[in-house]
């Protein structure tokens, strides 16, 4: 099983990524780092995504008005 830290470290850098705004990160910026981040992921065996995945979705709930942007990471970073 993923370790929950390691899963909840990728859920706050894109819950980071996703919510600056323009003042904080440049925009073109943000898109690169998730899109360099799901290429990352997409590398880990298939048996590592789905762990991701329901790691994702075990920690949703503790992120309030962000839990179903947490949720659906799995589906964003398009993992198995």
């Amino acid at each position: 099983m993923i370790d929950k830290y390691i899963a909840k470290a990728i859920v706050e850098v894109a819950l980071f990524l996703e919510c600056s705004g323009e003042e904080v990160l440049d925009p073109d910026a943000s898109v690169a780092a998730m899109e360099q981040m799901a290429a990352n992921l997409q590398r880990a065996s298939v048996e590592g995504q789905r762990e991701l995945v329901e790691s994702f979705r075990a920690l949703a709930p503790s992120y309030g008005e962000h839990q179903a942007f947490v949720a659906r990471l799995g589906e964003a970073f398009d993992l198995q």
